[in-house]
């Protein structure tokens, strides 16, 4: 096994010889960043809509038929109908979206180069998401949103890392700023394409996808000159070396780098056993969500119009469950010192004894230290939110 060497790392990039940089960074990153935060739109705020719609409209009877080669596709899941079989259909999407990547990979440094490989994967992602709009192409739908996350994902990342000499500290800072761009695209996605998914129509919601997918394209498109020209691009390697030009020699594996490629195989199964549960916010939770919204908001009566979409709803509860579950984190590590705070009533909870008369609330306590231990609480919860995977 061999690194290909890119001795242009610790060059000047092209078009930016006599550009400054904005904000102390590349002007390819902010490029880069902002076409993620779309990718990452579209991706999410499809997948937010994908099992309900599944579950409340294109499994049951009389659309499913419409589906092009659905009955030999659903041979493979051995009879499950309903809810389970779209939670299957979900994860398996969802692996294959983990696993196309080292496919996507192989053809950026093989044969097209990155810029090449990302572009096209945006396109087919594209595509994926306005097929969605059309019930016969849904599993071709599917199969496109899979190879087009496969070739976009992962080089796009790795162009982050080529703006950058290899002993340039401003790398993790921008990495820093490219993940800040995918928290955007994750946090809005639900809130307009799963609005648009449940309360106008599912096919106005992937349709908004595919509009995110194509402000990703323009952003990336509007930036290439601000992107390495070669950009690991096999084919001006090998054009090079058919005019004569000595390439630059492929280097080895250390020892070190292998151990290092080593551990990285090993935190698989250990990431497998985050990522597969936190996976279920879009699968279990969502119909869950769904289902309870529905029976408990139907006895309250609310108007018409008036309740928010179920992707909406968990998306807007994230940020106040994160920032619950930091409290208690903070807290359980200063269990004697933790402050109660009683500036207002405790807010009652969905058990029966919440609607039993309740004793009055405590007289506000001083505030003296506890306010500094208050802040410290504020900010380990902040610190979750910008730190969302």
């Amino acid at each position: 096994m061999t690194a290909i060497a890119e001795p242009e790392d610790a060059a000047p990039l092209s078009g930016e010889e006599h550009k400054p940089d904005f904000l102390g960074h590349p002007r390819g990153l902010w490029y880069l960043a902002f076409t993620e935060a779309w990718e990452r739109f579209s991706y999410y705020g499809m997948q937010s809509l994908l099992v309900l719609y599944m579950v409340n409209y294109l499994l049951k009877p009389g659309r499913i038929e419409h589906v092009a080669a659905f009955a030999s596709f659903r041979k493979l899941y051995f009879g499950l109908d309903g809810q389970a079989l779209a939670s299957a259909i979900f994860g398996t999407y969802a692996a294959a979206v983990y696993l196309t990547p080292i496919f996507g990979g192989f053809l950026a440094d093989r044969l097209l180069g990155r810029r090449r490989t990302v572009l096209l994967g945006a396109l087919v992602m594209a595509a994926g998401h306005f097929l969605m709009a059309f019930e016969p192409a849904f599993l071709f739908a599917l199969l496109c949103l899979v190879i087009g996350v496969g070739m976009f994902k992962g080089n796009i990342a790795s162009q982050v890392g080529s703006l950058y000499k290899p002993e340039d500290l401003r790398r993790a800072d921008a990495f820093q700023i490219f993940y800040l761009g995918i928290n955007a695209g994750v946090i809005l996605s639900p809130l307009i394409v799963g609005t648009l998914g449940e309360k106008v129509g599912w096919h106005y919601g992937f349709a908004a996808a595919g509009v995110g997918m194509l402000l990703a394209i323009g952003i990336y498109l509007s930036g290439q000159k601000y992107l390495r020209t070669s950009d690991n691009d096999p084919r001006i390697a090998a054009a090079a070396k058919a005019a004569g030009i000595a390439a630059a020699p492929k280097t080895k594996l250390t020892g070190r780098e292998w151990r290092a490629v080593f551990a990285l195989i090993l935190l698989i199964p250990v990431l497998a056993v985050a990522i597969v549960p936190n996976n279920q916010i879009f699968n279990a939770y969502l119909v869950w969500g769904d289902q309870q919204t529905s029976s408990s908001w139907a006895k309250n009566c609310p108007p018409p119009g008036s309740s928010l979409s179920t992707p909406s709803s968990a998306s807007a509860s994230s940020p106040s469950s994160r920032s619950f579950i930091a409290g208690i984190r903070n807290g359980a590590a200063n269990p004697m010192k933790s402050p109660r705070s009683s500036s207002a009533p405790a807010s009652r909870s969905l058990a029966p004894s919440a609607f039993l008369p309740q004793p009055p609330p405590r007289a506000p306590a001083k505030r003296s230290a506890s306010s500094g231990r208050s802040r410290s609480t504020f900010s380990t919860a902040l610190r979750s939110l910008i730190c969302f995977p």
